[in-house]
């Protein structure tokens, strides 16, 4: 008994114990779920953003009218009840119509002759319906189908370049705060290393070994670095409110950012023009877009032109009246049904001069759509341009911070032994911050050329490895 008190307790307490394993280590993901990659970031904002938001629900409308245009295409067939009950002459007189069924019910089902100038006290009336309408032919019915399916693949398409936009819009605006941290990180150390050589200098002049002059220059040199600092301190701020706004979250919301390493620099430089021209003309939304604004304008005149051509309906009814609640529908039967035909011969030139409008706003997205090539093959040269000229920015920066690094260790050991003064250090310490900013700022500018070359082409990261292989390919 008591070594089943034991295993019981024993189990009893693993299982709290794995409970509270489990809630640590929860809080712990909860923490760690503060860090947004670049990747978190673009999902959130395909997610969150009012922008994609907005599209979608425009996507939602433009499926909608589909729905409803081919909706006209089939019959409507409803059901009506009624019941119409008078109780005085008077009410019968205003409803003179009324008077007239009951007139021909009366007549129609007995020998006696009605006058309607002897009403009865009361009267009533039950009538049940069965109605349908139906569009026989119309010239416009398919041209309005075809261009319910094209307003749903404009949206689409509109959806998909909004989706394009919020993506380097994302990456870019994460590329701005990597940066920013890195310049602001930089200038802090700088600062410390300053306000080191200040207190070194204030030392050697008081013993007369400096002019107060290089203490003046140092002091100078601390204030400009401050200024730096302030201002990345500054631009990190910006550029992470922005980036909330576009992930959709509060602009004072705080996480950390994973920090994106530059890998496969050279292959950029041998990207095919051509072949990423062909690809973009191929997925850019924009493209799309135009496509099917002009096949709207294109349906829409068919539409037109088919307001001249001849269209038939069909209405009809089915059902019984009577002046008492009887379903015999053999006797109280009421009918009808009517074919109406219209066909507009002469139109006076209205349908001839709308058509030419409508031609002529196809002529001019003609010409947008060239025009959208023409950028887009301008965009791709300037990005390559972009990508050669800052490939060779990093290559300077990194062998000024090496003639940088080197001219330091020989002014720190040249100062030591008294043989210079600490101008030529702080002139070293300068250069090797200037090449090291040089540096951060090509790298992270590259990654922001590289999203402008993803959204230019309209394709993922991932994906730029294969278009890479392929324009290499053909290149050789």
């Amino acid at each position: 008994m008591k070594k089943t008190y034991i295993k019981k307790h024993t189990g009893f307490n693993l299982l709290i114990l794995l409970l509270l394993f489990i809630n640590a280590a929860s809080l712990y993901g909860e923490k760690e779920s503060n860090s947004l990659s670049v990747e978190n970031c673009i999902a959130l904002a395909l997610k969150q953003n009012s922008e994609i938001m907005i599209a979608n629900e425009d996507k939602k409308i433009a499926k909608s009218k589909s729905i409803n245009a081919w909706s006209s295409i089939f019959p409507k067939i409803s059901l009506q009840s009624s019941y119409t009950g008078i109780h005085s002459e008077i009410q019968l007189q205003q409803m003179a119509p009324l008077a007239d069924i009951f007139s021909s019910l009366v007549s129609s089902n007995s020998n006696q002759d009605f006058n309607n100038s002897i009403l009865p006290e009361q009267f009533d009336a039950y009538t049940l319906k069965l109605t349908a309408s139906q569009i026989l032919f119309g010239a416009h019915v398919l041209p309005a189908l075809n261009a319910a399916e094209y307003a749903f693949n404009l949206a689409e398409y509109s959806l998909l370049n909004q989706q394009n936009n919020i993506i380097f819009k994302t990456r870019q605006s994460y590329i701005n705060i990597l940066k920013a941290k890195k310049l602001f990180d930089l200038a802090l150390e700088n600062k410390k290393l300053t306000q080191n050589l200040i207190k070194q200098t204030e030392e050697m002049v008081s013993v007369g070994l400096s002019a107060r002059s290089n203490l003046l220059r140092l002091k100078l040199q601390l204030h400009t670095i401050s200024q730096f600092s302030l201002s990345s301190l500054h631009q990190l701020a910006m550029s992470q409110s922005q980036l909330n706004l576009i992930i959709g979250q509060p602009i004072n919301f705080k996480f950390n950012t994973i920090d994106i390493k530059t890998k496969d620099i050279k292959a950029y430089r041998q990207l095919d023009p051509d072949y990423l021209l062909e690809t973009a003309i191929k997925n850019r939304p924009e493209i799309h877009i135009i496509d099917y604004q002009i096949k709207l304008q294109e349906t829409s005149i068919a539409v037109i032109e088919s307001s001249n051509l001849p269209n038939i309906f069909f209405n009809g009814s089915l059902g019984m009246a009577n002046d008492e609640l009887n379903m015999n529908y053999n006797e109280h039967k009421d009918w009808n049904i009517s074919i109406a035909g219209q066909w507009r011969f002469i139109d006076g030139g209205e349908v001839g001069s709308r058509v030419e409008e409508v031609r002529s706003l196809i002529n001019k997205l003609k010409e947008q759509k060239l025009a959208v090539k023409r950028n887009i093959e301008l965009e791709i040269k300037m990005i390559l341009n972009e990508i050669e000229l800052n490939i060779a920015k990093m290559e300077t920066a990194k062998a000024e911070i090496a003639l940088a690094s080197e001219n330091l260790s020989i002014a720190e050991e040249k100062i030591s032994a008294g043989g210079i003064t600490n101008l030529e250090l702080i002139d070293s310490q300068t250069s090797l911050l200037k090449a090291k900013t040089n540096l951060i700022t090509s790298n992270y500018d590259f990654e922001i050329i590289k999203a402008k070359l993803y959204k230019v082409i309209n394709i993922n990261e991932k994906d730029i490895l294969k278009i890479k292989k392929q324009s290499i390919a053909g290149t050789n």
